[in-house]
């Protein structure tokens, strides 16, 4: 970029170019100067030109007025009026919200940032309403929240205990039995399975075969013998201890586990204590009808 004294051929480029009402930028890459230095240059010589004194040439400011409008602004206002030279108001109608706003000539010739003061009010109004909406909005789900927690926390629901058969109702907390007799029983059926490995092993285990199921669906009958069997042949010494008879009923599984039997509704039949000792690992036959046992 050139330095030092302006030549007599740059002199005259510079008049002709800002009688035609060019800008100090536009001069300046013409002829290979600085903006700032061809500003200079023109304010020392006085050549302004309509962008400082629209009185040399206003009718091609005003134009040029215009024309910076529709390439800036064209989208967000329109003239309405009031230039009288660069520097002066100007009314202009903002497109968005209808009304008319004053602006320095400078800051549209310019290109600068144009700000609607009506839309910068009616954009703040409009902020604060969101913001009201969004907390009405938080309030009211926390109450639904709070409203739905308050439902649950006393909801009650009707279940059937999976060990005696009873129906019972229970609230919030997640009971599965009915009393604690029957989560005893249930806990207990569980740890044996877990200590015969073997059952776990030979497939699925259906959790609520109990005892009291099984004489109801068996009638009590013993299938091994076919006789009926005495839920009240026991004892309870006194240590505590509970003792099954001999005739008490107990569980047998026809296909043995020791065979690969699985403990479902399926294999599981009603017998005698004493008949199912006998049994031992022996298979029932198809029909179920009574074995032989040896005394």
């Amino acid at each position: 970029m050139k330095k030092g004294r302006y030549a007599q051929e740059e002199s005259d480029i510079i008049a002709e170019m800002r009688s035609k009402g060019k800008s100090y930028r536009e001069i300046g890459l013409a002829i290979d100067r600085s903006k700032d230095s061809v500003a200079s240059y023109c304010r020392n010589n006085e050549l302004s030109g309509y962008i400082s004194d629209p009185k040399r040439n206003p009718d091609l400011a005003f134009a040029n007025f215009l024309e910076k409008i529709e390439k800036y602004y064209a989208d967000r206002y329109e003239y309405v009026g009031g230039y009288a030279d660069s520097d002066s108001p100007v009314e202009l109608k903002c497109l968005k919200c209808a009304n008319n706003v004053v602006f320095n000539a400078v800051v549209i010739r310019r290109g600068k940032p144009a700000i609607c003061k009506h839309c910068t009010k009616m954009a703040k109004v409009e902020k604060k309403k969101e913001r009201i909406r969004k907390a009405k909005e938080r309030k009211r789900l926390a109450e639904e929240r709070r409203r739905t927690a308050e439902e649950e926390k006393n909801r009650t629901y009707t279940l059937t205990c999976d060990q005696c058969g009873e129906t019972f109702i229970r609230g919030r907390r997640k009971k599965k039995h009915c009393s604690k007799l029957c989560t005893t029983r249930s806990s207990w059926k569980r740890a044996e399975v877990s200590r015969r490995k073997k059952l776990k092993e030979n497939g699925r285990i259906q959790w609520d075969i109990t005892l009291d199921k099984v004489c109801l669906r068996d009638e009590g009958v013993c299938h091994i013998c076919g006789e009926v069997c005495d839920k009240e042949d026991y004892v309870i010494t006194d240590q505590g201890y509970y003792i099954a008879g001999e005739g008490h009923p107990s569980i047998d599984h026809v296909l043995p586990v020791s065979k690969g039997g699985t403990h479902t509704w399926d294999n599981v039949r009603l017998a005698h204590r004493r008949c199912n000792t006998l049994k031992r690992d022996k298979v029932s036959s198809d029909s179920f009808e009574q074995l032989e046992l040896s005394m």
